[in-house]
């Protein structure tokens, strides 16, 4: 009898412990949360959008279509930029259409695609350079050039998936079969990449998510090149930009600041002395990644926050506006303990009229993998509802010890079993996601395929979403 009653005590230590691991941390899992039941709506489908516009037309008709269209846009093009328009001008809205019309016939027949690419590059050139003269703290207008650049970015990749290319453009020339080396690069430049996909959900907490959040400053000197960027599950990162560079991407974007700044002019060495300033950190301190997003102190940094410090106290802002994340991209993303309100994005920098594209480097095959992976994990996440949480919920004190360990093997050296700065409540729901990810993404791969047979067109990452939208998960 003693025996029994010692067992059951010991027994319901046990349980008591357990049950006070088990309490979650009120930022993660939070079924109070705002955002909770609120299921986003579907992304812009541009592409089923520009499709419709040749609803009912003969073949023969949409076959000739192509070379006229790119007679008109051509002709647009060249009358656009000898005077100044406004932002929402019919003019400007009608060029918009043809280049979407084009795009579309380049990507679903045969006809010449690189004439095309160019075409988009001078227009993403032009909104940017033209956008000087708007005011973008104006919403309307803002909202107008974000997501008419967004398009760009869909179209861009719609048109490399579907004619599965591999191309670089610069200065409005396309190459194909060529990869960005350190002599197109200055340093101080931005290299926005979606070469990192560690942590998916970090991806699609961002608008839009035609580019990853990961974005870096390269430092270009006699001593160092690298890459300096905020990385998860490595914090402040500095890698030889070279490796970067060599390191296959759906897209890589290379931004710069304009000389005719004032702060340039004044400081053409500014750039080059955030690089220097970053990395100097990036080699002295450890600072892990900052998966909760939240920009109220330094010691961790998540992307953004990082490229904002390097630039604190030189005179520049780094992004002139945020752009609203209360959009058709917003997730429950509290239960991953994100914050994502009113939070700049690395995609802001190609809003910005003080930075300029110089180079961009577009993959097919990886943009297509990369659109799949997004979108299965975007559908997961939209699975993670209240029953999902309660069931994994029993894992959480595995994870809290998880916690622990890794407070001791940070003393001693030894291999950690989170990533630094990710708590476990975030561990756990981000291996559930992945898990069901893993599930989904073969039958969307399967749907998407066949949305191909029937259409004649791989879908764009918004008609991925919708597809993935009826798969609930396994």
């Amino acid at each position: 009898m003693k025996l029994l009653i010692k067992l059951g005590s010991r027994l319901a230590v046990l349980v008591i412990i357990y049950m006070l691991l088990s309490i979650p941390n009120a930022n993660f899992l939070a079924r109070t949360d705002l955002h909770t039941h609120k299921k986003p709506q579907p992304l812009p489908t541009v592409i089923p959008a520009i499709k419709a516009t040749f609803t009912g037309l003969p073949a023969d008709s949409v076959s000739l279509l192509y070379d006229t269209l790119l007679a008109e846009v051509n002709k647009g093009m060249a009358s656009i930029k000898s005077e100044m328009s406004d932002a929402d001008s019919r003019e400007l809205a009608e060029l918009h259409s043809r280049i979407g019309q084009l795009t579309f016939l380049a990507a679903t027949g045969s006809r010449p695609a690189l004439p095309v690419l160019e075409i988009l590059w001078q227009w993403q050139q032009y909104l940017k350079e033209q956008s000087v003269f708007w005011n973008l703290r104006n919403d309307m207008t803002r909202d107008l050039l974000v997501s008419r650049l967004d398009e760009i970015n869909t179209l861009q990749a719609f048109l490399v998936i579907n004619r599965q290319l591999e191309i670089t453009i610069e200065e409005g020339v396309v190459r194909e079969n060529h990869l960005l080396n350190l002599e197109q690069i200055h340093s101080g430049d931005f290299i926005v990449d979606d070469s990192n996909l560690a942590y998916p959900f970090l991806s699609i907490s961002k608008i839009p998510v035609a580019l990853s959040p990961v974005t870096g400053i390269v430092l270009v000197g006699n001593d160092s090149n690298a890459c300096i960027a905020s990385l998860p599950a490595h914090g402040l990162h500095a890698i030889p930009a070279d490796q970067l560079l060599a390191k296959p991407a759906g897209r890589r974007m290379v931004l710069r600041w304009r000389s005719d700044l004032p702060e340039i002019i004044a400081n053409p060495t500014l750039a080059h002395q955030a690089a220097s300033y970053g990395y100097q950190l990036s080699q002295t301190l450890t600072l892990p990644y900052d998966y909760l997003m939240y920009p109220a102190n330094h010691a961790t940094l998540f992307t953004t926050e990082a490229l904002e410090y390097f630039y604190e106290g030189r005179q520049i802002t780094l992004f002139d506006f945020v752009t609203p994340t209360d959009s058709a991209m917003l997730l429950p993303l509290n239960r991953l303990g994100i914050h994502p309100h009113q939070q700049a994005v690395a995609a802001e920098l190609t809003y910005q009229n003080t930075v300029k594209v110089v180079a961009l480097q577009l993959s097919g095959p990886q943009l297509k993998a990369h659109n799949l992976q997004l979108a299965a994990y975007r559908q997961a996440l939209l699975n993670l509802n209240d029953p999902a949480t309660r069931k994994i919920r029993w894992l959480l004190p595995w994870y809290r010890l998880k916690n622990f360990y890794d407070l001791i093997a940070s003393w001693t050296g030894m291999e950690r079993q989170l990533p630094p700065g990710m708590a476990p409540e975030t561990a756990l729901a981000y291996d559930h996601i992945r898990t069901q990810a893993n599930k989904i993404l073969p039958q969307l791969t399967a749907k998407a395929e066949e949305f191909a047979r029937q259409n004649g067109y791989y879908p764009s990452f918004a008609e991925l979403v919708l597809l993935a939208d009826d798969i609930n998960g396994p």
